[in-house]
């Protein structure tokens, strides 16, 4: 048959040769889907057979479609398949690999039960309204390990076939813990480790097999967090007492981490940053919706500002009584419960309406920006086994017109990308890429010393809001493993209108960071080549002829001579007023919570 070592490459017409000769791949018509659509090209043998493994499982076709089993295969079947946890130092990566590793385990047992649409139903009542594919791989990580433990638990909720919100935290609560990651402090911070004082004991949590007793632990959650509340003292945790109750209180409100400094985890979310983004957006029903957001926010930062720990103190009490007791709490959990996730998602789209489209830019001069079709001529040669010989490239000068984009240099901070990638699905590399963001005022990007195809400067017009990881006007230090879909960041995200990050980058680069697949399984795709001088290099004309892009010059000297209208709009814009019932009703349950607060009305 075939001598392959398992660090040998697959090229596809190896993969067609293994299909049509091996009884166990002939029939598989999922792996065809892959070999012919050069999902799986250039992969390793080890990594084909832990596929095949995987796509061997019949139950799997029953319940995924083709596009979410490349994300499982990917993401789960592949993470960390090579790594060796003895070449690793770091104690808590160790352990994040071994979680993994367990989880995927888990979910090969769920499938060969036979209870993985079972799995699979509980996945999709837990994210209710979220579409997000990648969210989902993310939370069948999560709570693979433990749904087994649940299983009767799990039965009874799918028969249900809903879950109210305070049921769905506590289920979620409960397929996420992690026992030993709780019993070995050495892995976690101190603040991770006192969260834990906020929550039931492990007993009370081992014992729950039904809703009756589901209901019964969020009722001994109140109990413990209102008692540690109330036992708190000034010098608790270091003299950071403070901080816990407030991120109780933030966690209880929004799902968002307090971060310290009367601030959330993540910047951007605040009262006068939201404001920033609505009237940034055009949209009428974005306005609408941040305004909800904006309304909430007052409310979280208006208590953070506080100091007092005895008004805390009852704070939290107070809201705490109130999610308990008062439905209400409902029609503003509708809103705020994904509030982050939304958030993020409305960056991105205010994003997307600011960056220019050279589709709209009609060949011909004006005193914006010229475009000339077909100017310039491609090599005759073959880039990535496609023939680009004589192809034509369109040109466009900008010279005036408002402009915003995207940019990244390919290979700028190292080594291994390619235009290809753009082109064709990627089954092993970084699910995210890392761009900066240009416009009018900026003149200053990263330039490659190289002149080839894999060293050219990419611009980008078109996201999906459901790509935007993260962003700030500085590097974030943002890194991740092959595969994974989780990204660390060495600095504090920082999210504002796209305008406002170049303006407040003082040197270097801004940086956002994006999924390269959005959830629909569109790829993020180059929208041009910008080039560094007027004439470009045939390495650019070659990019620019494989990519079908045009070539874009910024002539920065004329953008010089234009006069300071350009730089900056103003903020002085009249205030929005929102108007719809939809805001008038979410606002009398935010003073009904409000008044709770002030110990006044009903839950306090």
């Amino acid at each position: 048959m075939f001598n392959l070592e398992d660090d040998d490459t697959l090229t596809i017409e190896l993969l067609n040769k293994i299909i049509e000769t091996d009884e166990q791949y002939k029939d598989n018509e999922y792996l065809k889907y892959l070999i012919n659509n050069e999902i799986i090209s250039g992969i390793s043998y080890g990594n084909f057979k832990k596929i095949c493994e995987f796509i061997g499982k019949e139950d799997i076709y029953n319940v995924y479609d083709y596009n979410f089993l490349n994300l499982i295969c990917k993401n789960m079947v592949l993470l960390y398949s090579d790594v060796d946890e003895e070449d690793i130092d770091d104690p808590e990566e160790v352990q994040h690999i071994d979680k993994i590793k367990k989880s995927v385990d888990s979910f090969y047992e769920i499938i060969d039960s036979g209870n993985l649409n079972a799995f699979d139903k509980l996945i999709n009542l837990l994210l209710e309204n979220n579409k997000n594919k990648k969210d989902k791989i993310k939370l069948m990580l999560d709570v693979a390990s433990n749904f087994k433990k649940y299983s009767q638990l799990v039965d009874e909720i799918i028969k249900k076939g809903q879950l109210d919100f305070r049921e769905k935290y506590a289920v979620l609560g409960l397929l996420k813990f992690d026992t030993e990651y709780y019993d070995d402090q050495y892995y976690k911070s101190d603040y991770e480790e006192y969260e834990r004082d906020f929550y039931p004991d492990d007993e009370v949590i081992n014992n729950i097999t039904t809703l009756e007793d589901l209901k019964k632990y969020t009722d001994a959650c109140y109990v413990v967090q209102i008692s540690r509340i109330k036992e708190l003292n000034e010098d608790d945790y270091y003299g950071d007492a403070n901080y816990m109750i407030k991120n109780e209180i933030t966690k209880a409100l929004a799902n968002i981490k307090y971060f310290g400094n009367e601030s959330l985890d993540t910047i951007g979310f605040e009262t006068s940053s939201l404001k920033e983004l609505r009237n940034s957006v055009t949209d009428e029903s974005i306005k609408e919706e941040l305004s909800k957001y904006i309304l909430f926010m007052s409310l979280i930062d208006s208590i953070l500002k506080i100091d007092d720990l005895r008004k805390l103190k009852v704070i939290a009490s107070r809201i705490l009584n109130f999610k308990k007791s008062n439905d209400t709490i409902y029609t503003i959990y509708n809103y705020t419960e994904n509030m982050a996730k939304r958030i993020k998602e409305i960056y991105a789209h205010e994003i997307k309406e600011k960056l220019i489209d050279f589709t709209n830019l009609e060949n011909g001069n004006n005193q914006l920006y010229s475009r000339t079709n077909s100017k310039f001529t491609a090599d005759s040669k073959m880039l990535y086994d496609e023939d680009i010989t004589g192809r034509k490239v369109d040109y466009i000068e900008l010279s005036g017109i408002d402009y915003v984009s995207l940019v990244h240099v390919l290979n700028a901070y190292g080594e291994g990308g390619t235009l290809k990638d753009f082109k064709t699905p990627r089954i092993i590399g970084k699910e995210y890429i890392c761009l900066s963001a240009i416009d009018e005022t900026k003149e200053k990007i990263a330039k490659s010393k190289q002149d080839d195809e894999e060293h050219v400067c990419l611009l980008f017009s078109n996201i999906a809001p459901d790509q935007l990881i993260s962003e700030s006007f500085e590097d974030l230090y943002s890194d991740g493993d092959l595969n994974s879909l989780s990204i660390t960041f060495g600095e504090r995200e920082n999210f504002r209108p796209i305008k406002k990050q170049i303006q407040l980058n003082e040197g270097s680069h801004t940086e956002f960071v994006l999924y390269r697949d959005s959830s629909n399984g569109n790829s993020i795709y180059p929208s041009g080549i910008l080039i560094q001088n007027e004439m470009p290099t045939q390495a650019e004309i070659n990019a620019a002829a494989y990519l079908n892009v045009p070539l874009v010059f910024i002539n920065h000297e004329k953008y010089k001579n234009k006069s300071n209208s350009l730089e900056s709009k103003s903020d002085n814009t009249e205030p929005y007023k929102p108007t719809s019932e939809d805001y008038r009703l979410f606002r009398e349950s935010l003073m009904e919570l409000r008044d709770s607060i002030n110990g006044k009305g009903k839950g306090r």
